[in-house]
Parts: C-alpha cells; structure tokens; sequence
C-alpha cells in the first residue's frame, strides 16, 4: 500500500512539473511592422502577444505564454501588416578548454 501512494505521489510531481514548466516557457519573436509603436502594439494584441519594447526601427520585441504559442506565432507571422519575423534563441555558450602554453 505504501509504495502504491508513493508511486501516485511521484507521478503526481512529475505531472505537476511538466505543466508548470509548459505554463511558465515564453517565446520571444521580434517582427517587422511600418506605422510606428503603436501600429506594432495593435498588431501585436490581435495575435495574444505581451508587446516588450521597440529592438530597432520599425522592429519590435514581443513575448508570448500560454499553451497556444505557436499558433500565435503562426498568425502573427501570416498577418498582412508584418514584414518580416524572426524567433529568438537563447544561445548558450562554454569556454573551450584551451591549453596555454607559457612563453
């Protein structure tokens, strides 16, 4: 009996981890819009995006969370205001482990 409640316990934390995790990933795009800030911000709400701040001119940083992220993205990217769109990475870096040699 007790290990069966502590089978259910451990399921329950990896199932409550896995959604919090999904709940708490946020995409970054910058995208490409003429007409100013707040022709940028407009476009953004119609696509349930967080508007951020202005990266450029005319390019514009905006987040999105929640569980429809990449059909947000998908729409804001085949909306007829936006130039052009771009998915931001993080990009993580380690030193190479270089040997150096004394002179």
């Amino acid at each position: 009996m007790q290990l069966l409640v502590s089978v259910i316990l451990f399921h329950a934390s990896i199932t409550h981890c896995s959604f919090s995790k999904k709940r708490d990933s946020t995409v970054e795009v910058v995208f490409e819009v003429k007409g100013g800030e707040s022709v940028a911000r407009i476009v953004a709400s119609r696509h349930n995006a967080v508007f951020e701040s202005q990266v450029l001119e005319d390019k514009y940083l905006v987040s999105f969370t929640g569980e429809n992220q990449e059909e947000d993205v998908t729409s804001l990217a085949s909306d007829p205001e936006v130039i052009w769109l771009e998915r931001q990475y993080e990009l993580k870096r380690s030193k190479r482990d270089v040997e150096r040699s004394d002179l």
